[in-house]
């Protein structure tokens, strides 16, 4: 069983963090890793989706909320990959 603590971050810690959305596993793409002897190396497609989830102290969050209080959807809407 595969456990991905990460993802109960947002429920646990509300204040804390945010789920920004999810970039689906066909959607996920890798760039080619350099390799030693000219040899390509292989990755496979990823199997799962990729959650992106922002993570912030609380005085970030004072004073990110009292400068842009619309921060946290504007970075939200800044990935368009994640639906």
């Amino acid at each position: 069983m595969i456990t991905k603590p990460f993802s109960s971050l947002p429920t646990a810690y509300p204040h804390l963090c945010y789920n920004l959305g999810t970039i689906p596993d066909n959607e996920i793409a890798y760039t080619s890793p350099q390799s030693w002897i000219s040899q390509g190396t292989p990755l496979p497609q990823a199997s799962w989706n990729l959650p992106i989830i922002a993570v912030w102290n609380t005085a970030a969050r004072l004073h990110l909320d009292k400068h842009n209080p619309a921060w946290l959807q504007n970075l939200a809407c800044d990935i368009p990959e994640a639906n």
